[in-house]
């Protein structure tokens, strides 16, 4: 009999795939889309309840631009009387105090605000809209007043790597209370985006985790699972750092269409919630299940001693080698020979 697997503890859902900016690192290419394909909003609902019914996770609202659906409140509102928390990840442009009051009122706890440069002109040059600056930072200020937490999600890119204590310290005066930095994974959009070589990657981690403690508000590096193989080495590992990549294990991300993949960043589809079950694909599908085994991993990732506490990015490993169970091909460390995880 194969063993429960626990729900998930948070869930991405690209409610739609229509955007107004155009940032060059877009995992689905979102400027492009019409949102033709799009869930309804009583298809939208259906996976609200699939959801509900597996467990209780973080469900964050996501996009594209999420603020773009009319009916963003009916979705929320929805899920959180099911029982969920929701949350919003956007741009933060068209987020008004008038909206941020509507989304507190249906339920959102929470919004992850993309906050870029300090300055305004690379802010807006990199989502690709004049006056994105200004509008992310008065979705942060809507947020505060509505009473909803904001996170502010801040993607490295070789144009603001000097400055992302300068954006933390921003978002910490916007009202913040926590940030996660992002390492670019090259899908979608981001194919074309410039990579640094695996140790340019791995000193930036470094400089992250080793001001974990002047920062001013707590930090997770996010698409960068080696960041718990470099904290342990440091000592600076928390308890709330479980696992470095959390695809299929603990996170999971729904399409605009209703697919259920490991990642935003990993287009493998573990199947559709328009057709099965939330809890028969997340215990089930194939996809899922060998994610979960880090023994599956291959090459470096799959004889390394780290391998349980990082896993190394698989979105990362397909998009550059079309091995999703592959090296992570960014990471420089070289396995002990024989290491056992």
């Amino acid at each position: 009999m194969t063993a429960i697997h626990p729900p998930p503890r948070l869930v991405s859902w690209n409610v739609t795939g229509r955007c107004h900016l155009a940032c060059p690192h877009c995992y689905i290419d979102a400027s492009s889309r019409t949102g033709a394909d799009d869930l309804d909003t009583a298809g939208a609902l259906a996976v609200v309840e699939t959801l509900a019914a597996a467990g209780r996770p973080l469900l964050i609202l996501s996009g594209g631009e999420p603020l773009l659906r009319d009916d963003l409140e009916v979705i929320a509102a929805r899920a959180s009387e099911a029982g969920l928390s929701v949350a919003l990840g956007t741009s933060g442009t068209r987020l008004t105090l008038e909206r941020a009051l509507a989304l507190r009122e249906a339920g959102v706890v929470a919004a992850a605000i993309s906050l870029d440069s300090v300055d305004p002109a690379r802010h807006d040059a990199f989502r690709g809209r004049k006056g994105a600056f200004l509008g992310a930072i008065a979705g942060c200020r809507a947020c505060g007043e509505a009473g909803i937490r904001v996170q502010a999600n801040v993607t490295v890119t070789p144009e603001n790597q000097d400055e992302i204590e300068a954006i933390l310290a921003l978002a910490a005066d916007l009202g913040a209370s926590s940030a996660q930095v992002f390492f670019l994974v090259p899908t979608g959009r981001g194919r074309t985006c410039a990579s640094p070589d695996p140790e340019a990657y791995e000193t930036l981690l470094h400089r992250v985790l080793s001001r974990l403690d002047d920062l001013p508000l707590p930090v997770r590096p996010t698409c960068a699972p080696q960041f718990m193989r470099i904290a342990d080495e440091l000592g600076l590992a928390r308890p709330e750092w479980r696992q470095g990549c959390l695809a299929g294990i603990a996170y999971c991300r729904i399409t605009p269409t209703g697919d259920l993949t490991p990642c935003p960043y990993l287009p493998v589809t573990a199947g559709s919630l328009v057709t099965a079950s939330f809890a028969s694909l997340w215990q089930e599908a194939p996809v899922l299940r060998a994610l979960r085994d880090p023994d599956r991993r291959r090459g470096s990732c799959g004889v390394c001693e780290h391998r349980s506490r990082c896993g190394g990015c698989r979105a990362r490993a397909y998009a550059q080698t079309g091995d999703w169970l592959g090296p992570e091909p960014w990471c420089p460390h070289v396995p002990a020979t024989g290491g056992a995880a």
